[in-house]
């Protein structure tokens, strides 16, 4: 299903409250509504270590369980945190792992942080 201006906004007012609350107005967060393809609701992308610009993109063709008000916010609070955890992560793929052991150790710590948030 298509995704709507009022599921937008719904997204886009849960990220602003978790920028907020998680002191992240020093970062700039943008929050758009992209088609990201098949398989997820939305994406932070980080960018370079050296920018201080983090993209955070809803899905613009999600199924209609991933509308749902409560699954919106959820995704929104996700996202935020990648974004939390964005300069730690950045770092690690500057170093000397994988990025397919970055991807599987963030996302973890993600997976935790929403359990205590």
């Amino acid at each position: 299903m298509k995704t709507t201006k009022k599921h937008f906004d719904i997204f886009k007012r849960e990220c602003d409250i978790w920028i907020k609350k998680l002191e992240l107005d020093d970062i700039d967060i943008r929050v758009s509504k992209t088609n990201i393809g098949k398989g997820d609701a939305a994406h932070c992308d980080r960018g370079r270590l050296d920018t201080a610009v983090i993209d955070i993109r809803l899905n613009s063709d999600l199924d209609k369980e991933d509308l749902a008000t409560k699954t919106l916010k959820e995704t929104a609070r996700h996202e935020i945190i990648h974004a939390l955890i964005g300069e730690f992560a950045a770092l690690g793929y500057n170093r000397f792992v994988t990025s397919s052991e970055m991807v599987k150790a963030e996302e973890k710590l993600v997976v935790k942080l929403e359990k205590l948030l």
